[in-house]
């Protein structure tokens, strides 16, 4: 515990700014993510490739990824920030 999530007795939780913003970071990702999916599905025009399978394969496992960064980084005091960046980059810095 790095002390950047704090769970109240009334069950509120406060963010530190940086949780905060490791937790948008995904949100503008998610939102990404949706937005190009949809262009994604206009552009299949051979869906007998098999290629659009894997891109979706791979698409939903990063949904995936960062809807646990999510949930860890508003419930769980226990993930530190270092963990929660490393949800967010697992390939490292860019």
């Amino acid at each position: 515990m790095d002390g950047s999530l704090t769970q109240h007795e009334n069950k509120a939780v406060t963010l530190t700014e940086e949780r905060r913003d490791i937790c948008l970071q995904a949100t503008w990702e998610l939102d990404a993510i949706a937005k190009g999916l949809v262009a994604f599905a206009s552009a299949v025009n051979e869906p007998e490739s098999g290629q659009h399978e894997y891109a979706c394969r791979a698409v939903a496992a990063r949904i995936h990824a960062l809807a646990m960064l999510l949930m860890y980084g508003v419930s769980e005091a226990s993930e530190s920030l270092d963990d929660l960046r490393t949800r967010l980059v697992p390939w490292g810095q860019a």
